[in-house]
């Protein structure tokens, strides 16, 4: 079995399409470092002074009309309220706030999770295509049955085939989630912006790049299992693109009861070690139908299990298809 591995991982790298895959997250990663350092650099003195003009222009405004315009805003709410009594206009937050004209410097203490989550989802589509596709070929060019001549059985062909896989994504998930953390580090250091960095967010970017590169391999065995079904990189494309379409795009948005269920949610709760949702809660008396919008969770937990079962299901099911369909 080792050695059939070791075959497997082989052909794996030497796949054109798996090299050229590989290049393209790379540029993923470029892209990802560029939007952080536009969206990271501090603003200029010129800026500064800019929004200090405006936020003073609008406190001497607030200064002339402003109890005109909090008098009329209570008169609303107050008015409002007969009808829903938790209604609330934020009267008290109108008067202007200095930190609304200039934001303040962003710091990578505070972006470094949500860098490392922004190129996971790259990975994750990087490990479902090389997954796909590494095992598609095979069918496609007709190798898959000259193969079965040279080892017969199917169960170990299937199994090598992927962990070859899912093997052949742990080195480009790590590599990813590195140079993109330290790329980040670097220019929020050269910006001199990186905040309180301590070993506990370290310890969280080191385990967020361990769930990270653990779910890349589950989904490129995910990618190949598929494609033992489907036996085409083209159709098992489809098949995801449909789903986000119909299912996370148009049904998940439309029926509050699905959304829990969505995998786009589990991933999120995976990466980012918790994701949220929100559903709407309507009731309805004689004066209408009134609805407040509750935020709702997925654990980390719930998330990792959703995948795995799965991932064990689809497995199960190409481990079977391949035993007892005809490859030729």
């Amino acid at each position: 079995m080792m050695r059939l591995l070791r075959v497997e991982i082989d052909r794996f790298f030497s796949r054109r399409t798996t090299r050229v895959a590989s290049l393209g997250l790379l540029g993923v990663v470029v892209l990802a470092l560029v939007a952080v350092w536009q969206s990271s650099a501090p603003a200029s003195e010129e800026e500064k002074a800019l929004s200090q003009q405006y936020y003073e222009e609008a406190l001497a405004d607030w200064e002339v009309n402003g109890e005109a315009t909090l008098a009329d805003c209570y008169e609303q709410e107050e008015a409002a309220q007969e009808t829903d009594p938790t209604a609330t206009y934020y009267c008290e937050s109108m008067a202007p706030q200095s930190e609304t004209y200039l934001w303040p410097d962003q710091l990578f203490t505070d972006q470094a999770g949500s860098v490392l989550t922004g190129i996971g989802y790259a990975v994750l589509l990087y490990a479902f295509f090389v997954g796909v596709s590494f095992v598609a070929a095979e069918f496609a060019t007709g190798s898959m049955g000259s193969w079965l001549t040279f080892e017969p059985r199917r169960t170990r062909v299937y199994a090598s085939k992927l962990a070859a896989a899912g093997l052949g994504v742990v080195v480009p998930a790590i590599l990813a989630a590195v140079l993109v953390v330290g790329g980040a580090w670097a220019i929020f250091r050269m910006w001199g912006t990186l905040g309180d960095v301590t070993g506990e967010l370290w310890s969280d970017l080191a385990v967020g790049g361990l769930r990270l590169t653990l779910t890349a391999i589950g989904v490129a065995v995910l990618g190949a299992a598929v494609a033992m079904v489907v036996r085409s990189t083209a159709a098992a494309i489809g098949l995801l693109l449909g789903y986000v379409i119909v299912v996370e795009g148009i049904i998940g948005s439309a029926v509050d009861a699905l959304k829990p269920w969505l995998l786009t949610l589990k991933f999120e709760a995976v990466l980012q070690g918790e994701s949220m949702y929100w559903v709407d809660d309507c009731t309805t008396d004689a004066s209408g139908t009134m609805c407040d919008t509750i935020e709702k969770t997925v654990s980390l937990t719930n998330g990792a299990v959703s995948l795995v079962v799965l991932l064990a299901v689809v497995v199960a099911v190409g481990l079977v298809t391949f035993r007892r369909r005809d490859v030729g």
